[in-house]
């Protein structure tokens, strides 16, 4: 009877064992580099991109950092990839080569674990440092690139299940944000349930410039912002409603260039 006891805790204990021992192998550079390789090959494959990760580190409990990341995407399989034979064919080849949507020199993030059970992300410290980007023509309505120094953020619970996120204080520092609307845009005939909710209570955004191009560039808006802050913001996605508590703007600057004028003086 006690050897039947024995085995029936060894048996209940086996999932803890192999937990605490997978958790403490995490904490092994060989390891994480390991894990992250096959993380980032599977992303790729699932999403057709070439995602690359140069590094990932482990500090207990679970910050975890990650440096080097780029996201490239695919490059067309067109005639113009053999190699060049005249000076045309260079400059058409260089159209066809991939474009980097995303490249990121290091994201440093202290998440809870109890929470990603229930499916719930609780992030007590999120940071992106030196990150550029390009959503290239993943989104039809408007191609958006730039870069920025810092993004940081906290949240109590972003539930990936109900796609509804709480954000407890976001910053951004000099950024760098280029939107192009599109001439056209195809009606969006998609149908999706995962439509998220958006709460936070604050977002700063200090020493950055945004300039929007109207279709086919015949005016160039430019905001260029000191310190923005924004209060107790509303965002929902499913019903396109939008709204703040406050916002405060402090040492702006607007820019109003009509390219289908002629420069003038003064």
């Amino acid at each position: 009877m006690k050897k039947v006891f024995w085995w029936i805790a060894a048996i209940l204990l086996t999932p803890v064992v192999l937990f605490r021992t997978l958790a403490i192998l995490l904490y092994l550079p060989p390891v994480q580099n390991w894990a992250v390789d096959k993380v980032a090959e599977m992303v790729s494959e699932d999403t057709g991109m070439d995602i690359s990760i140069d590094r990932v580190c482990l500090v207990f409990p679970l910050d975890l950092g990650v440096k080097g990341i780029k996201v490239v995407s695919p490059k067309p399989n067109t005639k113009t990839d053999a190699k060049p034979n005249t000076k045309t064919d260079a400059k058409t080849n260089a159209y066809a080569k991939p474009d980097t949507i995303a490249d990121i020199r290091n994201v440093v993030a202290n998440i809870k674990l109890m929470p990603l059970f229930d499916g719930t992300l609780v992030i007590k410290k999120m940071e992106v440092a030196e990150a550029r980007f390009n959503t290239v023509d993943m989104v039809k309505a408007a191609k958006v690139k730039g870069s920025l120094r810092l993004l940081s953020l906290r949240s109590d619970g972003i539930s990936l299940s109900d796609s509804k996120a709480l954000l407890n204080g976001a910053r951004i520092d000099r950024a760098e944000i280029d939107v192009a609307l599109a001439d056209s845009v195809p009606e969006d005939t998609t149908t999706s349930e995962n439509i998220w909710t958006i709460n936070a209570d604050k977002i700063t955004l200090t020493h950055s410039a945004i300039t929007i191009h109207t279709p086919g560039d015949t005016m160039a808006i430019k905001a260029g912002i000191g310190s923005l802050i924004v209060n107790a913001a509303d965002i929902n996605l499913s019903t396109q409603q939008y709204q703040v508590g406050s916002i405060e703007w402090l040492k702006g600057s607007i820019h109003f260039d009509n390219n289908m004028e002629e420069p003038v003086d003064g």
